[in-house]
């Protein structure tokens, strides 16, 4: 926990005045992971509530409920794609290397680390 140390006014009655002086402390939060996730969660509630309610006031309902629809409809088209790579590549039906084209997979198999390491002028993309 980090402590700071607050200056506090103390009467001194040998000057008749007040004094300052740090006596006192105050803990301020040790940033944790528990304390973002909240932060993120609050600051991502305030502003889809204050994008929609912008958004309502400047368009017509109809012309909101399609952006609503839009934005549902391309979230979901994201998450199933992804989801969908994810599996591709766990599944071992395809891996990244059957992704790369013809002419890179034929360069990786027939060249070694040492030969492109010393050799500059054999570039793929020389070719």
């Amino acid at each position: 926990m980090i402590v700071d140390k607050v200056p506090t006014a103390v009467y001194s009655e040998d000057h008749g005045s007040l004094t300052s002086r740090r006596s006192t402390s105050i803990a301020s939060p040790q940033p944790s992971r528990g304390l973002y996730n909240r932060q993120l969660q609050l600051l991502l509630w305030s502003t889809a509530i204050s994008s929609i309610t912008f958004l309502f006031f400047f368009l017509n309902l109809y012309a909101f409920i399609m952006l609503m629809v839009f934005f549902s409809s391309l979230t979901m088209l994201i998450h199933t794609s992804l989801a969908y790579f994810k599996y591709l590549l766990q599944s071992g039906e395809v891996n990244v290397f059957t992704l790369l084209p013809k002419q890179v997979q034929d360069y990786v198999l027939q060249s070694s680390l040492h030969d492109v390491l010393l050799d500059v002028t054999n570039n793929v993309y020389c070719r």
